[in-house]
């Protein structure tokens, strides 16, 4: 498969660390502001949408560049959208547990491969001002990849509509610090709007599709049991995933025509399913919710949620 796989970033810096690993190895991580262009990508904020990265790499060369850098700074970078696997620490909160729980989990960040300070402001005001005038080019992705997961739909409150899957991306990039057996990475796509609707209905898994998006971090709310008192309790979590501007449905997809061919067969199925009888489903009812002008919502799985799917927004 081709390889793509860059991310084109310009914003303010809001938290840099520099530290050495334990096998002597340089480390820099820092957080990133930047603002989505004013393009359409069906989830409701046509407002200035700000994000803020992770950015970290152990390139001697980068690390040097990255820890001159300090709070305001603007910077310029160029990089590839990388995963690598972490453990996610989180404390019961239960008053009289307090235990601390580790899940296996991964942290998706840029990996740059130029990075650059390019001009210095004294505040947060004079910051967003500057990053306003320069949306256009502050968040930009391009990537080609491959879809691991099949599409799933849900429709969410205010009438906003998300369609999530989950892509491979062959490295471009060698990062020198991962085992060389680790070359493709596995981000997160969400699509939202008519996008999602599109998604949802054409791709499904070992689609290729090329992305022309942004970067979208949020918090997320993790729900997890502790394992000593096995109470359940909820925690802070950070994730970044791409949104889509334009997806352009390269190759192994449903046409129009293939995918009005599936629905039929599942219309077929459901009326023929007795289960609908039991329920006191109408066939014809049950098989016009399968119409592929409504396409419907999907359920998320536990086994979807591991893998990394969020059930809610």
């Amino acid at each position: 498969m081709a390889r793509h796989n860059l991310a084109f970033l310009y914003g303010f810096v809001t938290f840099v660390q520099t530290s050495t690993l334990k096998n002597g190895e340089p480390f820099v991580l820092a957080f990133v502001t930047v603002a989505r262009a004013q393009r359409n990508a069906g989830d409701h904020k046509e407002h200035l949408k700000l994000d803020n990265p992770a950015i970290m790499s152990r390139d001697p060369k980068i690390v040097m560049e990255m820890s001159k850098w300090e709070e305001y700074d603007f910077v310029e970078i160029k990089g590839t959208i990388a995963a690598t696997p972490m453990a996610k620490v989180s404390n019961c909160t239960n008053s009289k547990c307090g235990a601390k729980n580790i899940r296996d989990g991964a942290m998706v960040y840029i990996n740059p491969i130029f990075a650059k300070k390019r001009v210095h402001f004294s505040s947060q005001e004079e910051c967003m001002e500057h990053l306003t005038e320069n949306r256009e080019i502050s968040n930009q992705v391009f990537v080609l990849g491959t879809l691991c997961t099949d599409p799933k739909k849900k429709s969410l409150k205010e009438g906003l509509i998300l369609t999530q899957y989950q892509i491979a991306l062959n490295r471009k990039y060698r990062i020198r610090s991962d085992p060389p057996e680790r070359r493709s990475d596995y981000p997160w796509v969400k699509s939202y709007g008519e996008n999602a609707i599109q998604d949802r209905t054409h791709l499904h898994i070992g689609s290729e599709v090329f992305i022309d998006g942004c970067l979208q971090a949020r918090k997320v709310n993790r729900h997890d049991t502790c394992d000593e008192c096995h109470e359940n309790y909820d925690w802070a979590d950070r994730a970044l995933e791409i949104v889509p501007f334009e997806t352009e449905y390269v190759a192994n997809y449903y046409t129009q025509e293939e995918y009005e061919a599936k629905i039929q067969k599942e219309r077929e199925k459901a009326s023929e399913n007795v289960l609908t009888s039991l329920f006191g489903y109408d066939s014809d009812n049950a098989a016009s919710s399968l119409d592929s002008n409504n396409v419907p919502d999907d359920v998320y799985s536990q086994e979807d949620i591991d893998a990394g799917i969020e059930s809610e927004e």
